[in-house]
C-alpha cells in the first residue's frame, strides 16, 4: 500500500517547499503535533490547508494533540473536543476534530487503559462520533467540506522554542550529507552525459542503492545529530561509503566522455567539469603529474591556446598543484592544456596582497588589527558594502534542556558576550596572478580560530572566499559569524532550492 499522507509528529519545524514536494510525489496530506512546542507563526488552524512554494498543497492537520497522550475518558462526551469540532464546522463547515493517539517515542504501544476507553468512546453515546482510522485517511475526512472553505496557510512552518539548535549538533553529519547531495547530482549529470555521447550505460540501479543508503540518514534523530553517540559510527561510515561510490561514479563517466572530447595538448591535457546549471568563471585547483619529472613552473591554457591566470602552489615528486582560472559552461565540459615552463606566467598580474589587504579588480579588502575584515570597498558600484567590521561572534549558549541540540531563542537573539580578537598573526600564503590569499591565526580561550581569505581574479572573483578553520575546546558557547553589511531593506528573498521565499526584514544581513 503506499501512503497519501506525510505524517511528521516530532521534526523541528517544516520548511516552504514540503507541499510542494510532496504534493509533486501524489502526496495529499500532512499532519504534526510539533507546532504546539514553540512555533515561529503559532498554531494556524486545526484542520486546514497548507501550501508550498509553487501554489501545491496539503490537506492539514496541524493541531493534533500530544502523540504521547492517552484516553483517560469516553471521548463521545469530551467537551474540549466538541468545542474544537464545533470551531472547526464554523470556519470551515467541516464538523470535525482530529487527534493523534498512542505513546509515541516512549517505545511502545498505547496501554491498555487507552485501548479499552477507545473501544468504549467508539460505540458511546455522548454527541461525538468517534472514529478509529490512520493518518491517511485525513484527506477523507477533510472531504466533507469545500477545500476552498478550509483555513488556507502559506509559508514556513519553524520552530523558535523547541528543536532549533539540532542543525549546530553533529557537523560532520551535516557536511556529509551536503557533500553527499552534490556528489550524487554531479555523478547523475555526468552519467546522464556519458551514456548519451560515451557509449556508457547509466549505472541506474548503482545510484539508487547509494542514494537509499545516504538518505535513510535523513531521518529524525540521525541528521539533526539528536541520536546517541554510538549511532554515528554507522551513520559516518554510510556516509564516507557513499561519498567514495558517487565519485566513482563521477569519475568514471567523466572518462568514459573523455574520448568525445579533444584532448590533444602540448603539455597534460586536464578536464574540467561543471555541473551546475549555469556558465560559471571559478578558481581550478588541481595536481598534475609530468611524465619526465615536475617542471620548475607550469602555464595554463584553453582549448584556443589562449592563456589563463595561473600559478604554482607545491611541488612533490613528479607532480605540481596548479590554481587557474577556468571557463566552463553550464552542466559542460572544458579542456585546458598544463604546460611545463621555465618562468611563471606573463599574464599581467591584477591582484595584490599585504598582512592588511587584499585586492582584485573588484574589490578593495582591508584588515584591522583584530584580524577582522574591516572594509570590503566594491569598485564597481562605488561603494562601502559593510557598516562595521565582519566579526567571530561568541553566544551564551546553556539551554535549559536537551543542550546537545537544542539552543534557547533567547540566547541567540543576545548581544555576543565576547568576539574573537587579540593579536593576529596575519601571513600572505598565495600572491599570484590567479589568487591571493591571507591566513589570520587567532587564540582565544583554549582555541585556535584560523580564516583564510582569499580573492580570485576575473569574473572568478565576484566573491570574497572565507575558509574557516577552528580547534575548538569551548563549553556553553556557540560561534556566530556576523556580516554587518551596509545594505538594507525591508524586503528579502531566500533561496529554497525549489523557489524563493520573499518575506520582509528589518534589515538584510547574511549571517
Amino acid at each position: 500500500m503506499t501512503s497519501r499522507d506525510v505524517f511528521l509528529p516530532d521534526c523541528f519545524g517544516f520548511g516552504y517547499a514540503l507541499p510542494s514536494i510532496a504534493a509533486h510525489c501524489g502526496i495529499e496530506s500532512f499532519s504534526t503535533q510539533k507546532l504546539t512546542w514553540g512555533s515561529s507563526v503559532g498554531v494556524p488552524f486545526n484542520i486546514g490547508v497548507w501550501e508550498g512554494v509553487d501554489g501545491s498543497s496539503l490537506v492539514a492537520a496541524l493541531n493534533p494533540s500530544d502523540y504521547v497522550g492517552q484516553i483517560t475518558g469516553d471521548l463521545t462526551a469530551d467537551t474540549a473536543w466538541l468545542r474544537t469540532a464545533e470551531h472547526q464546522r464554523t470556519i470551515s463547515g467541516l464538523p470535525a476534530a482530529y487527534r493523534y493517539f498512542g505513546t509515541g517515542d516512549t517505545g511502545g504501544a498505547p496501554d491498555s487503559a487507552s485501548v479499552a476507553w477507545l473501544e468504549t468512546s467508539l460505540h458511546g453515546s455522548g454527541p461525538l462520533e468517534v472514529k478509529s482510522i490512520g493518518s491517511d485517511d485525513l484527506v477523507d475526512i477533510a472531504r466533507q467540506a469545500r477545500r476552498a472553505d478550509l483555513p488556507h496557510y502559506k509559508g514556513e512552518l519553524l520552530m523558535t522554542r523547541h528543536g532549533v539548535g539540532c542543525y549546530t549538533s553533529q557537523a560532520a553529519m551535516k557536511r556529509w550529507n551536503r557533500q553527499n547531495e552534490q556528489l550524487a547530482d554531479a555523478a547523475e549529470r555526468a552519467a546522464v552525459t556519458a551514456e548519451l555521447f560515451g557509449g556508457t550505460v547509466y549505472p541506474r540501479e548503482a545510484l539508487r542503492d547509494i542514494w537509499v543508503r545516504f538518505l535513510w540518514h535523513q531521518f529524525h534523530d540521525d541528521l539533526t545529530g539528536t541520536s546517541i553517540p554510538e549511532a554515528y559510527e554507522f551513520s559516518w561510515n554510510d556516509e564516507i561509503l557513499c561519498q567514495n561510490q558517487f565519485a566513482a561514479i563521477l569519475e568514471h563517466a567523466i572518462g568514459a566522455l573523455s574520448p568525445a572530447l579533444d584532448t590533444r595538448a602540448q603539455g597534460v591535457p586536464l578536464i574540467v567539469y561543471n555541473p551546475l546549471a549555469a556558465e560559471r568563471e571559478d578558481i581550478v585547483e588541481a595536481t598534475v603529474n609530468f611524465a619526465d619529472g615536475a617542471p620548475e613552473f607550469a602555464r595554463v591554457f584553453d582549448s584556443q591556446g589562449k592563456e589563463t591566470p595561473s600559478q604554482v602552489t607545491h611541488r612533490a615528486g613528479d607532480s605540481l598543484t596548479v590554481v587557474f582560472v577556468a571557463a566552463v559552461p553550464s552542466v559542460g565540459f572544458a579542456v585546458y592544456d598544463v604546460r611545463p615552463a621555465k618562468s611563471p606566467t606573463a599574464i599581467l598580474n591584477t591582484l595584490s596582497a599585504s598582512v592588511n589587504s587584499l585586492e582584485n579588480q573588484r574589490y578593495r579588502v582591508k584588515i584591522d588589527g583584530n584580524g577582522d575584515v574591516s572594509s570590503v570597498f566594491d569598485k564597481q558600484s562605488k561603494r562601502e558594502l559593510l557598516a562595521s567590521p565582519i566579526q567571530l561572534q561568541l553566544l551564551f549558549d546553556k539551554p535549559n534542556r536537551w543542550p546537545a541540540w537544542e539552543i534557547d531563542y533567547d540566547e541567540i537573539m543576545a548581544p555576543p558576550k565576547s568576539t574573537v580578537g587579540g593579536q593576529p598573526q596575519i601571513e600572505v600564503t598565495e600572491n599570484g596572478p590567479a589568487r591571493v590569499a591571507l591566513k589570520i591565526t587567532r587564540k582565544m580561550g583554549g582555541s585556535v580560530f584560523q580564516t583564510t581569505l582569499s580573492l580570485a581574479s576575473g569574473s572568478a572573483g565576484n566573491h570574497l572566499v572565507f575558509n574557516e578553520e577552528f580547534d575548538w575546546y569551548e563549553r556553553e558557547t556557540l560561534l556566530k559569524a556576523a556580516f554587518p553589511l551596509s545594505v538594507s531593506n525591508e524586503h528579502v528573498t531566500y533561496d529554497l532550492g525549489l523557489g524563493t521565499n520573499p518575506a520582509r526584514a528589518q534589515s538584510c544581513q547574511a549571517l
